[in-house]
């Protein structure tokens, strides 16, 4: 009787340790989810707090807002060289007005609501400049422009054959005059 007293204890044992560790592991996949949903530009760790996640304060909101423009954008263009350079430096200024509203959140509640109102416009705007690269990601993309690029550069083509045909005959004609 005592050996399976023994035996359910040691499988009691074991069976706590595996379900800490998978409560760790899903705690620490859950905690790395949120960090990267704060992220403005991939692979730069936010400013914000982790508790900026789920909180209703205004600056939260404001940086979940920009976080969510720039996520939107990257996932619209991600593939678009014509706009990436464009994307870069809605990024760069996402993430200063990241810092700014972090360093907001810590100011007395008389300097932070003038604070947080300016930079939600700031926000409003990242979110409207966003939203345009998005839109002219996507004429870029559809079917009528990229025809009209391929007749463009096409008559390109045949306008430099013409200029090197032109060239060539302007080179014989003065060589045969001398």
């Amino acid at each position: 009787m005592s050996g399976f007293l023994i035996t359910v204890l040691i499988i009691a044992t074991v069976t706590a340790a595996a379900g800490a560790a998978a409560f760790l592991l899903a705690a620490s996949q859950v905690k790395r989810n949120a960090r990267r949903s704060q992220e403005i530009a991939p692979g730069t760790a936010s400013a914000a707090p982790l508790e900026w996640v789920g909180a209703h304060t205004d600056e939260a909101k404001l940086h979940r807002r920009l976080a969510a423009a720039m996520s939107g954008l990257r996932a619209a263009t991600d593939d678009d060289s014509l706009v990436a350079a464009n994307v870069d430096v809605v990024a760069r200024e996402a993430l200063k007005i990241e810092q700014q509203i972090v360093a907001a959140s810590h100011l007395a509640p008389r300097s932070k609501g003038p604070a947080i109102e300016e930079l939600a416009r700031a926000v409003d705007q990242i979110e409207d400049v966003s939203a345009q690269l998005i839109q002219r990601s996507t004429e870029l993309s559809s079917g009528d422009v990229q025809e009209q690029l391929t007749q463009l550069s096409e008559r390109l083509d045949l306008l430099d054959a013409a200029r090197a045909e032109l060239d060539g005959d302007i080179g014989e004609t003065q060589t045969g005059n001398s």
